[in-house]
């Protein structure tokens, strides 16, 4: 392997961690209710909104196969 592919890899690696943190998170955090400027809300709302960003990166970064992967580990970890 060449360096450049472990690097790629070793940010692949790191990134699906944060996705499957986040996916997580959101979920635990939906049953939370909080109060922004007045206005009530659950607390998933923060987070949910940076697991399709992370999707999208991986989309573009790495291709839909990798992208595919990374969003049925996450599922799977919701499941678990």
């Amino acid at each position: 392997m060449t360096n450049e592919r472990i690097r790629r890899l070793k940010f692949l690696n790191a990134v699906t961690i944060i996705y499957v943190v986040l996916v997580i998170c959101a979920n635990v955090m939906a049953s939370k209710v909080i109060s922004i400027s007045g206005v009530l809300t659950d607390a998933g709302t923060l987070t949910y909104p940076f697991t399709f960003m992370i999707g999208d990166i991986l989309a573009e970064v790495f291709g839909y196969k990798a992208a595919r992967r990374v969003i049925l580990l996450g599922f799977a970890a919701n499941l678990f």
